[in-house]
């Protein structure tokens, strides 16, 4: 999916870059490499960052006074989207986690809690996309700005990173429930509503940052990065996975053996004490 994006240049096809903001962007990635070569790492990277162009264009489209609630949603939705992560992918579970926990306080919340089967179910894929996430943001902050700078003299949009990740972890959890339930199971049909729900909002949050943030090459650049560190967070998920995931056989009729297994256990363990004392 990332790598079709990519090759396709996905991010030209949903918005066009104004043409006065890409030859700004390019405009600062030549003055970038003129500072790498003089050693101005830190004038470097504040030409990438510039955003002055981006002001004007707001201006010039009076985008916060002509439609003020619609900018404030824009910027709260933005910070939803990519500051979580790819975190978001399992938001839903993680919401719920918490409302099981509160519903001791307040019991009209405990319809929200998942059924213990369902949470042997979906646990793996939550450690596994949380793994992800960590690793995927340390990656980017700590190796990808660096070479950003020093190599590419290209700012990567970490919206259009953010979005492959965590586009990746929904399919990847759409792929794990439908190999538990079946393509037809409830749990799928419910996450891949959510899915669908999240590549409406958030397509309209890339098309904005188009317009007034990256322009092709930068977004391209940033979905390429993604798909060089997915098969990284591949391999320490699938540690993670291995280390953390019990073999569990989720049939009623395992759960019914495992209950009647621990029946005879404890059945067997008063009788060895009645014997004792007699």
């Amino acid at each position: 999916l990332v790598a079709a994006a990519a090759a396709l240049n996905a991010p030209r096809a949903l918005q066009r870059t104004p043409a006065a903001l890409v030859e700004f962007k390019e405009a600062n990635r030549l003055a970038c490499s003129a500072a790498v070569k003089r050693g101005e790492d830190s004038r470097a990277e504040h030409l990438l960052r510039s955003k002055e162009k981006a002001k004007a264009l707001w201006e010039d489209e009076n985008v916060t006074r002509r439609a003020p609630l619609s900018h404030a949603a824009q910027s709260l939705t933005n910070t939803l989207f990519f500051g979580t992560g790819a975190m978001f992918a399992v938001a839903p579970f993680l919401v719920s986690l918490v409302a099981s926990r509160l519903a001791a306080f307040h019991p009209a919340l405990d319809g929200y809690n998942l059924p213990h089967k369902t949470w042997r179910m979906v646990l793996p894929f939550v450690n596994v996309t949380t793994v992800v996430a960590v690793f995927a943001f340390w990656f980017y902050n700590n190796v990808i700005v660096d070479v950003r700078v020093r190599w590419l003299c290209v700012l990567l949009s970490g919206h259009w990173y953010t979005y492959a990740l965590t586009t990746a972890c929904m399919a990847l959890g759409l792929a794990h429930f439908a190999s538990y339930e079946g393509a037809a199971g409830a749990t799928v049909r419910y996450y891949a509503a959510y899915c669908v729900a999240y590549q409406a909002l958030v397509l309209r949050n890339l098309t904005y940052t188009q317009k007034y943030y990256h322009d092709d090459h930068e977004a391209r650049m940033g979905l390429l990065c993604a798909l060089c560190v997915l098969p990284l967070c591949g391999g320490v998920a699938y540690a993670v996975h291995a280390l953390t995931n019990v073999n569990h056989d989720d049939s009623d009729e395992a759960e019914e053996a495992r209950v009647t297994e621990m029946v005879l256990t404890d059945l067997a363990r008063d009788e060895r004490a009645a014997a004792l004392l007699g």
